[in-house]
């Protein structure tokens, strides 16, 4: 009988964030990673998602420095885009809340608490988004169940957005596992299985447990999801 062919579809920004609320980074083994998970599932493709820094040399470089260690492991790396935007004062609930709140607390402010508030309430601040990525992933998804590329796909998100991406890749008799160390209560309801990933889960599998050999997972690029 033909071993289960797998694929990991790795939400990048979900995932950075996600580890670094158990207190980890995301520098770890993902080829084990995806054995773990995975199984005695064959493991076809490692596919790691993230905006493209830019503008900020130091955060391009630390950027940079992270997707080439993850290359080294065979994984696939597709780019979105960040977006630089300014928040408009008047749509942010908080410093609309601010406003209101300003004249009840004036009369206990000094002078310059009082400017400085005000000034709060106006400011335009600047907030990043990433583009294309979330997109991308449910392309890739998609068109490699559509196109009989694996039988089960892993997802690390608990982004409920996936939902719809999720529905049509199990329309076509695919398995959606997801895996996230937060809950993702609306996407685990959608998904065949969703595994909860804790500090002990993750054990073992930090990248400085491991040396890596140029070549040794070059197989996971050769994958063709279109």
């Amino acid at each position: 009988m033909p071993r289960e062919r797998a694929v990991l579809f790795i939400d990048g920004s979900n995932w950075y964030h996600g580890v670094k609320s158990l207190g980890l980074s995301s520098s770890f083994h993902y080829p084990n990673l995806a054995a773990k998970l995975a199984g005695d599932a064959e493991v076809l493709a490692i596919r790691y998602y993230i905006g493209e820094v830019r503008g900020d040399l130091g955060m391009r470089r630390s950027q940079n420095k992270f997707l080439k260690k993850i290359r080294a492991q065979g994984v696939h790396i597709t780019m979105g885009r960040i977006e630089k935007n300014l928040a408009n004062p008047k749509k942010n609930p908080a410093q609309r809340e601010l406003l209101k709140l300003l004249p009840k607390i004036k009369p206990r402010l000094s002078a310059e608490d009082w400017r400085h508030l005000s000034a709060i309430t106006t400011t335009q601040f600047t907030y990043y988004t990433e583009k294309r990525v979330d997109v991308n992933i449910a392309v890739d998804m998609v068109t490699g169940a559509a196109n009989d590329a694996y039988d089960t796909a892993y997802l690390l998100s608990a982004d409920g957005d996936f939902i719809p991406a999720v529905n049509a890749v199990r329309t076509r008799g695919k398995t959606v596992i997801a895996a996230s160390t937060r809950h993702g209560h609306e996407l685990s309801r959608a998904v065949d299985g969703f595994v909860l990933l804790s500090r002990t889960w993750l054990s073992g599998l930090r990248a400085q447990n491991f040396t890596f050999t140029s070549g040794a997972t070059d197989k996971m690029y050769s994958l063709n999801l279109a």
